[in-house]
């Protein structure tokens, strides 16, 4: 994984973009030691490769738990956990929050925000389908904003 991901942050240097966005894992409550440690290895693996390339950032995007992508790092709080266990040793790191995950996490917009605030580097603004999974675009599909549902 790791060398795969290496060879991504090389063309992403190539291009000359500033950052590079990624996400790991899967979430469940019961196991979450378990895939959270590897996650931390991996991360200051690549923020230490993308250090020696420039001033690329290492930006992990925040997702949902338990509805779509189901990713590792998904409500805020856990999101802060893991900055600051990076953000301590690399300045090269940051967050991704989406507006259209908000919805699927269960959070609104200022309680994100204020608990995520010192390590957003980029945000997107987007809208998802969380109501009734049986509509056409549920979960993070990026349906357009004033989609019902």
């Amino acid at each position: 994984m790791a060398a795969l991901l290496k060879d991504d942050i090389d063309e992403a240097c190539d291009i000359g973009a500033p950052g590079f966005v990624f996400l790991r894992g899967k979430y469940d409550l019961e196991k979450f030691d378990e895939p959270y440690g590897p996650l931390l290895n991996l991360t200051r693996e690549l923020c230490v490769y993308a250090s020696g390339k420039g001033n690329l950032k290492m930006i992990y995007e925040v997702f949902d738990y338990d509805i779509d992508k189901k990713s590792l790092i998904g409500p805020a709080e856990i999101a802060a956990r893991y900055a600051v266990d990076i953000k301590h040793d690399f300045d090269n790191f940051g967050l991704l929050v989406d507006l259209s995950h908000l919805p699927l996490l269960r959070e609104i917009p200022r309680e994100c925000i204020g608990i995520l605030k010192e390590y957003i580097v980029h945000a997107h603004v987007g809208n998802c389908v969380v109501f009734n999974p049986d509509l056409p675009g549920y979960g993070d599909l990026h349906s357009r904003l004033g989609f019902p549902g």
